[in-house]
């Protein structure tokens, strides 16, 4: 993500709620405003059923997907464990490092000191290395062809469903569960149950830490090439006084619109914005205010960690077994405490990402012109402005469209052309009980 050079200043023009009294018409809640966002969006990403994608968070600062340049920021992203909650807070714990102290830390028996035994353990394990990699190979050549084909998209809705209709990785993967059930059946001391997990330790020992990274099943590259052809599935959500909404009062900061520089200290990628409660509020009524948010294009891309070093089943298999040291690693839900001081709740399984985004503003001649000066500000600085999750920079290719759209409302419209594309939201594989 290009943010060098950006002074870290922020200007926000947030949507702040104030007091209505019975003859003042009341105005938006910046917080209710993003519960708002994030129940249209996330219905969206989730086709209306809000059982799916259970590790759903909103992404509220832009970040920009810029990892074929720079593939430090996709492991920053993937590899850092998001705080619990809704919205996409990265952590200061590693992925990688909870999963070799979870191997660490299990109390696993001595092993067995046959060495025919030990050899023939030693040759199963060196198949099983090669299942999963064979695995990995084939999933990511599925993914590809997922990717490129529209017509595979059209018929299976993930790229995870068309890889289990794939009769060789079928084939791979009976005989990589067979493999793991023979080994239990030699109930050798020391392995049996625990091959799983010595194979798993075995595996991350070998690879080197700068290899010890996710795989992106879905091509970036491509992603932008269809977004400069106009070729991506595009999207688009409303927020009014009417939108209903599942939480309440979960963000802290206000969506706004204002001079986003709160990236001005990351080198790679943008980890939480410094987004400051001060600036103007807006006095558009909440019967009149209308606010549309959408991207030319979007694209959902499955990311997990490489096989060469992780083994899914590790967590689940030994999740219950004695441990050397009293670690919290998944925290229960239901308590709040544990899941917020767990180690690895959850980590990233998709990438939801927007490109070309636009926002579309129904709001008084007052808080029009507010927005205004906030773009013109942005034009003298050289910077750029936020809305949300979303950055405008109209130094550059993005557009700003200013005007009256009836006696009472002007419309104000933020659009980007860039065909970078922005992370918007994330999936992660919930671990917690």
């Amino acid at each position: 993500m290009k943010v060098a050079g950006i002074v870290a200043v922020l200007l926000a023009v947030l949507l702040i709620a104030t007091t209505a009294i019975a003859e003042t018409p009341k105005t938006i809640d910046s917080k209710g405003l993003w519960e708002k966002y994030r129940t249209v969006l996330f219905d969206f990403l989730r086709n209306g059923d809000d059982k799916a994608l259970p590790g759903l968070q909103l992404v509220t600062t832009p970040v920009s997907a810029e990892w074929e340049e720079n593939p430090e920021a996709f492991n920053l992203i993937t590899n850092t464990i998001p705080n619990w909650g809704i919205s996409w807070d990265m952590s200061s714990r590693t992925f990688y490092k909870e999963y070799h102290r979870f191997l660490t830390n299990l109390k696993m028996p001595p092993s067995s000191p046959n060495k025919e035994l030990e050899k023939k353990l030693r040759e199963m394990e060196d198949r099983y290395f090669e299942l999963t990699l064979d695995i990995e190979d084939l999933e990511y050549q599925l993914s590809e062809r997922y990717d490129r084909m529209k017509s595979v998209q059209r018929r299976y809705s993930t790229v995870d469903k068309f890889v289990r209709t794939n009769l060789t990785w079928r084939r791979l993967e009976e005989q990589r569960l067979q493999l793991l059930a023979d080994t239990e059946m030699l109930k050798v001391p020391g392995w049996g149950k625990w091959f799983l997990a010595r194979t798993a330790l075995g595996k991350y020992l070998t690879t080197p830490e700068e290899d010890r990274t996710f795989l992106s099943l879905g091509s970036l590259k491509r992603f932008r090439e269809e977004a400069l052809n106009d070729q991506t599935n595009s999207f688009e959500v409303k927020v009014t006084s009417k939108t209903v909404t599942s939480t309440r009062k979960t963000y802290e900061q206000g969506i706004g619109v204002g001079i986003n520089l709160s990236f001005a200290e990351t080198v790679s990628v943008g980890v939480k914005g410094n987004f400051q409660k001060s600036g103007m509020n807006f006095k558009t009524s909440t019967d009149e205010l209308q606010i549309i948010i959408g991207a030319k294009g979007w694209k959902a891309i499955p990311v997990k960690p490489k096989s060469t070093w992780y083994e899914p089943e590790v967590f689940e298999k030994y999740r219950n077994e004695a441990m050397r040291t009293n670690i919290n690693f998944f925290g229960k839900k239901s308590n709040k405490k544990s899941i917020e001081s767990a180690r690895v709740p959850h980590y990233p399984k998709t990438l939801f990402l927007a490109v070309k985004p636009y926002v579309t503003m129904f709001v008084s001649r007052e808080d029009a012109e507010e927005i205004q000066k906030s773009k013109s500000f942005s034009l003298e600085a050289n910077i750029g402005v936020s809305f949300g999750n979303f950055d405008f920079n109209f130094n550059k290719a993005d557009s700003f469209e200013f005007k009256q759209e009836n006696s009472k409302l002007y419309k104000v419209t933020m659009t980007g052309n860039s065909p970078t594309p922005v992370l918007m939201a994330v999936d992660n594989h919930i671990l917690a009980n």
